[in-house]
């Protein structure tokens, strides 16, 4: 495999079937392409030795209207929603909830066994936070020294947009770049919400960054273009997977 300004090539040689596979990317694997590598080159792969092998799903083309139709909330049976929204002749899906994120986030594996401890390091440095408690802030040990002040700066940015604080939802927990995870929550105030990130090294316990106005913890883009859109959804993100609302018992709830 060779790599050059973030374009790949990987070329394989077959002895017996006196074959050579080149196959070229515009981008890294690694940044997002497994979709490529399995569909195509794993493909291609089965074909050269005379194995079984599975053609990529059928496209077929929806008009903005029937896009639109998806459009809506969806409610797993533990209240746990994913939100459908269309944009730039798009539809996206969205998750709020752990059950939901996990779907999306998580689907070829299960989840990490630790993201229930992400959550509730959330939960604790935001008590902190509403307290204004610098001292077990600082004890939690979740923060490095240089980024108390900072955080505790931002959180009173965020309560004075909103007004007063109503609640505090926690909508879930899902990967990011390099092994990081995210956390994010919904801070409800008497004059308007906002969705708040914190970026994670869980390795080390530590809260590295954190951000504000982020719709959902999950979301997922579909191309206007998908086979049996009705009851099972082809969904890329970084991945291919396939999500069927009818197996998880996923209801349309509000358009």
């Amino acid at each position: 495999m060779a790599s050059v300004f973030k374009k790949q090539s990987l070329v394989a040689y077959y002895p017996k079937e006196n074959a050579v596979l080149i196959f070229a990317l515009n981008k890294n694997v690694g940044e997002g392409s497994p979709l490529w590598t399995s569909v195509g080159w794993a493909n291609l792969e089965k074909i050269i030795l005379g194995k079984d092998y599975v053609f990529p799903p059928k496209i077929t083309r929806f008009s903005p209207e029937k896009l639109s139709s998806f459009a809506g909330e969806y409610e797993l049976p533990s209240g746990e929603k994913f939100i459908v929204w269309t944009g730039n002749n798009s539809l996206f899906i969205g998750a709020n909830g752990q059950s939901a994120v996990n779907l999306l986030a998580y689907s070829q594996n299960a989840p990490p066994k630790f993201q229930s401890e992400v959550n509730e390091a959330e939960k604790q440095i935001v008590e902190f936070l509403e307290k204004n408690d610098s001292v077990k802030l600082k004890a939690a040990d979740y923060l490095l020294e240089k980024n108390l002040a900072a955080l505790q700066m931002k959180w009173k940015e965020w309560t004075n947009k909103i007004g007063e604080l109503k609640s505090v939802e926690t909508l879930g927990t899902s990967p990011g770049t390099r092994g990081f995870v995210r956390t994010f929550f919904k801070l409800e105030g008497a004059k308007s919400s906002v969705v708040i990130r914190f970026l994670w090294d869980w390795n080390n316990k530590k809260l590295l960054a954190w951000g504000d106005d982020i719709p959902l913890p999950a979301i997922t883009k579909f191309l206007p273009e998908w086979k049996r859109l009705s009851s099972t959804l082809i969904l890329i993100n970084r991945r291919q997977f396939v999500l069927n609302f009818n197996k998880h018992q996923a209801v349309k709830c509000k358009d």
